[in-house]
């Protein structure tokens, strides 16, 4: 009796790389922006945070920001849109992201750490 022959295993790399191809390139966008946005946001919050010694936070955001670079790594090298929208889409995810950081961390600081006190 002969045997059956296996299907060869399915290769990841191949499958993520036909995954990403199908979506639309405004899905793309929207990766590239979302993960430029919270890449930039994570790093500026821990910025704020270790400067003022907040340390355990700082190392919560810390893992947050390792994902939210592999996000965009993956959106990176997964992205079929041209250069220059990409950049423009990147770098404007990258600029909300500090701002937003900066917004976000005085208002953490008021709320939790200055209680009463002008910030």
């Amino acid at each position: 009796m002969a045997a059956k022959a296996r299907p060869a295993p399915t290769d990841r790399k191949q499958q993520s790389n036909e995954e990403a191809a199908s979506m639309t390139p405004e899905l793309q966008a929207v990766m590239v922006f979302t993960s430029a946005f919270f890449q930039v946001f994570l790093l500026g919050l821990n910025s704020k945070l270790l400067r003022d010694d907040k340390i355990p936070a700082g190392f919560v955001v810390s893992w947050l920001i390792t994902l939210a670079q592999f996000a965009y790594i993956w959106s990176v090298a997964h992205s079929q849109i041209n250069t220059v929208p990409f950049l423009l889409i990147s770098g404007l995810g990258g600029s909300l992201g500090i701002t937003f950081a900066q917004y976000f961390y005085r208002w953490y600081d008021r709320k939790f750490h200055r209680k009463g006190a002008a910030a």
